[in-house]
């Protein structure tokens, strides 16, 4: 059925020519990339669990739901309140009189004069639901199209209301008349045609489909509509275009420009220890092979958990155990979720090899994003963009970048994304564009490394997501070296359940799954199945010495054990510690022997040094004589540094474990006489449960107190890891001392409800669970959600509040402005590229500021309006505050002083000290 109405779509003047996109067209041009995307984007698991979810076998069911949602998307584009709007921007008004004349021609009379107060009532999107559902189509797809500008309509209400309330803007009238049945009959007349060219005999051959379904639905429909909507894929018509236009040509023309890849569809491979070799070039270790293995004989792979050690392979297993998973679940795409920025960035060249191996075995390209704040000043993703149009012609598979995923609301829809973990959690988060994110995950297999390092709020939202994974049957892969027992249980349970599975209705090979010290260990779902791996040989045992250490004694113990030389790590829990123990170590040892890494360094200056730390001691490093490194949780988090002998404040048996991970790192290391046995110092402890004030802040005294308690004098490792993580994070009661006995049960009440209060604040903007019994459609599906759609806001709500402010530090000399290596010069007029090297001198302010956010921004905001303003213009700098530091790096801030030293990083004191 040919379809003219003589409504417009899109519009808009340039050069003084005028053009539009009749809304046919828009609307034919979405459709037709439904049907696209539905073939040659979406992963062959994802058309699956959707014809599943509507009761079909076959793909032409799924491909005409596609298509009907693109061709209704806009459905209320053909309304009085959308035709008359005017083009805004200080454009031409003339365009806009051309079209209503158009219309007045085709026998949409009265509309030179009519208005209306409440068009903005009945925004386009929610009326094409109201109108869909005046024609009988149900909740279920009706929600997909009233969402599809990101945020479904709240309340059942707000549809029944619609056309009563508002009546003129759907009909230009609130009575009937022949301008009223005008429009009926168009909007009737576009359904109809809807219907018919999706394949539809009436409203009543629509599927039913399941909520989770929609949610991918609804994702693919807003991607397919930016596809639509951009005019250099879909051009828009002279305003006098009388033709018909070719829409295969134009589909054509659109996709070729947009698609830069082929989806991965990973193929079955057997054979181990071929595919170790030709992915990393080593033999497989034990604990690979068992994963390796456990995969490939299961038939339905969900969940897998593996817990070993720091550094024996877990990474390679997840990597290959994504093409195993992969090709299982026909997923097309990778997510690989950690901690940090640091530990992102530490991992993305190692995964760009891995992807460049199978693109080279493909022979097409494949292409990667880096999701964090920071993505944009990494080295290794910077030069991937800018290599993009290298040589295209030669290439026969690479790893390249796809310019149109780089957005933030689009570049987790690319095909392999590494980042932290927030990009994972913000799936469980009541947030606009929601199911574009869920659109993205459910194509992939999801890896989430380093599990043991979130607290009880962020892993309120890893359980949520991880549940919704299990309902879209994605596989998830859990990497840790120290996980709990219960976090072990509560992610295989959720998995399980988002599956459909009850907890009670599990398998298991073992009774005491949930529980088991075993370690290493794999643990995996097949089904409804759980199964474990247990009794592995433990390599490379190593006995570590574990002393106490009281504060006093600090000073003479490290020369005492560096008598000889060697390398000293000390890990402290906040940056003020470090920076004052750093200057009383320098007084001893002298500057040039001391190196400190923590967060308040200027990010160019952290990068420098951690360059530094992995040159000198990394792998294979030409080792200096004699070097203390002290840092705070930085040091535990990423970097693959070997130290001779280890200082740390006492924190969680679990993070502790990770510290002692830096210690006699690599077996081959040569060390010097008196350190060639491992010994770890303890400090911050000044009594039986008398901990240093910072770490009693950021740990609390309960696991604390369970830790000191349970912590041996000596530890075989990795033997004792789980058994003393699970005993410090059970609720097993311990032999408490009677002296500190009230202490200790206080603590334990205190930490119950610091938990309860987490997950508490939690609920407030958590998702919802997949299959709820009273949920049938999108309606609701983001209710209560936090009150800003800002990707800075959804990270503070999963992370349970705002990282500490981020400032620009830069510096005044000789009345003008420089970078603080004092030779860059900043002042008059910015190019790109010094505006983008501006905008990498970004430094966190200490936790103090935080307490005083909106005046602290108060305060930044009207100094760099006196001294900055001009930042605003240039796009790397807008948004940003500065702080000028004077000649000697010094300023004043809400009644502190700051001090920026190139060694010690950003100190801070009150203004009387």
């Amino acid at each position: 059925m040919q379809m003219k109405t003589n409504l417009w779509g899109k519009k808009k003047e340039k050069d003084g020519q005028y053009y539009w996109l009749p809304l046919e067209q828009h609307l034919l041009d979405t459709s037709n990339l439904m049907i696209q995307l539905w073939n040659h984007w979406l992963s062959k698991g994802q058309r699956k669990f959707i014809l599943e979810s509507i009761s079909a076998l076959e793909e032409d069911a799924g491909i005409s739901l596609a298509a009907f949602v693109g061709l209704t998307h806009d459905l209320a584009k053909a309304t009085p309140s959308f035709s008359l709007r005017p083009s805004g921007n200080n454009q031409s008004t003339d365009l806009d009189k051309i079209l209503t004349e158009r219309l007045i021609r085709a026998g949409f009379t009265e509309l030179g004069n009519w208005r209306t107060e409440s068009s903005s009532k009945s925004p386009h999107a929610l009326a094409s639901q109201v109108l869909l559902n005046s024609y009988g189509v149900r909740a279920d797809i009706a929600s997909i199209i009233g969402g599809h500008h990101g945020r479904p309509v709240d309340d059942k209400k707000e549809i029944r209301q619609q056309l009563e309330a508002y009546t003129a803007n759907y009909y230009q009238y609130d009575h009937d008349g022949e301008c009223t049945e005008k429009w009926k009959q168009v909007q009737r007349k576009l359904f109809e045609w809807a219907l018919e060219e999706a394949g539809y005999e009436s409203v009543d051959a629509l599927p039913k489909v399941e909520q989770p379904a929609q949610a991918l639905l609804q994702g693919l429909l807003i991607m397919a509509d930016w596809i639509a909507s951009n005019e250099e894929y879909f051009p828009l018509f002279p305003i006098d275009k009388e033709e018909e236009e070719a829409q295969e040509e134009r589909l054509e023309y659109g996709w070729a420009r947009w698609s830069k890849t082929y989806p991965w569809n990973p193929d079955y491979f057997g054979d181990m220890e071929e595919q170790y070799s030709k992915r990393f070039q080593f033999h497989p270790r034990e604990i690979q092979q068992a994963f390796f293995k456990a995969i490939d004989e299961a038939e339905n792979p969900g969940i897998i958990v593996l817990e070993a050690p720091m550094g024996v392979g877990k990474t390679e297993a997840a990597l290959l155990g994504v093409e195993q998973m992969a090709e299982k679940a026909n997923c097309s795409g990778m997510f690989f979720g950690l901690p940090t920025q640091a530990t992102s960035d530490g991992i993305f060249l190692r995964i760009e090899e891995w992807i460049e191996k199978i693109a080279s075995e493909t022979g097409d390209d494949k292409s990667i994003q880096l999701m964090h704040g920071k993505a944009q000043f990494n080295e290794a993703f910077q030069n991937l963009k800018n290599a993009e149009n290298i040589n295209v012609e030669d290439r026969q598979g690479s790893v390249v970048i796809n310019e149109w995923f780089t957005g933030r609301k689009t570049a987790i829809l690319d095909d392999f994304v590494v980042g932290t973990v927030d990009q994972l959690l913000l799936a469980g988060l009541k947030q606009k564009h929601l199911a574009l994110r869920h659109l993205g995950l459910s194509k992939k297999v999801i890896v989430i490394d380093e599990v043991h390092a979130y607290d009880a709020y962020m892993s309120a939202f890893l359980y949520r997501v991880v549940e919704w994974l299990g309902a879209y049957r994605i596989p998830v892969i859990i990497l840790s070296a120290t996980l709990p027992a219960v976090r072990r249980k509560e992610l295989v349970e959720t998995y399980c359940q988002g599956m459909g599975v009850k907890r009670r209705n599990i398998q298991a090979d073992y009774s005491d799954w949930k529980t088991t010290e075993a370690y290493p260990l794999i643990t995996y779902t097949d089904g409804d199945k759980v199964s474990q791996l247990r009794d592995f040989q433990v390599e490379n045992i190593k006995e570590v010495k574990v002393a106490l250490i009281d504060e006093d004694d600090f000073l003479t113990t490290i020369e005492r054990v560096l008598s000889n030389g060697g390398i000293a790590g000390i890990i402290v829990n906040t940056v003020k510690r470090a920076q004052d123990l750093a200057e009383k170590l320098a007084c001893v040892f002298g500057k040039e022997n001391i190196n400190v890494l923590h967060s308040s360094f200027l990010a160019p200056h952290r990068r420098e040094k951690e360059k530094q730390l992995l040159n000198e001691i990394g792998k294979n490093a030409n080792r200096p004589k004699l070097r203390i490194v002290i840092g705070t949780q930085v040091l535990e988090q990423s970097l693959d540094i070997d130290v001779d002998i280890l200082f740390t404040d006492i924190a969680p048996i679990d993070l502790l474990f990770q510290r002692i991970g830096r210690l006699h790192r690599h077996m081959e290391t040569k060390r010097p006489e008196g350190l060639k046995e491992p010994v770890v110092y303890v400090m911050g402890i000044r009594g039986m449960a008398e901990f240093e004030a910072g770490t009693r802040t950021i740990y609390g005294d309960y696991l604390l107190m369970r830790t000191q308690l349970l912590l041996p004098e000596k530890l075989m490792l990795p033997g004792n890891i789980s058994r003393l993580v699970q005993n410090v994070y059970s609720e097993e009661e311990l032999d408490i001392p009677q002296s500190i006995r009230e202490k200790y049960e206080e603590a334990k009440v205190e930490n119950e409800l610091k938990i309860e209060r987490k997950k508490h604040h939690a609920e407030a903007f958590r998702l919802e669970k997949p299959y709820e019994p009273d949920e049938n459609s999108l309606i609701g599906w983001l209710k209560n959600n936090p009150p800003s759609d800002s990707e800075e806001a959804g990270l503070a709500a999963v992370r349970d509040g705002a990282d500490s402010i981020e400032v620009i530090l830069v510096k005044r000399k000789e009345h003008e402005l420089y970078l603080l290596d004092e030779t860059t010069n900043i002042n008059g007029e910015l190019t790109a590229a010094l505006a983008k090297k501006i905008s990498q001198q970004t430094i966190r302010l200490p936790h103090i500021f935080s307490y005083k956010t909106d005046a602290l921004i108060k305060e930044l905001e009207g100094r760099n309006q006196a001294e900055l303003f001009h930042w605003q213009s240039e796009p790397w700098l807008k948004g940003s505050l500065g702080i000028v530091l004077d000649e000697d790096n010094r300023a004043m801030l809400m009644g502190y002083k700051l001090y920026y030293d190139k060694q010690y990083g950003l100190i801070y004191g009150r203004e009387e000290e």
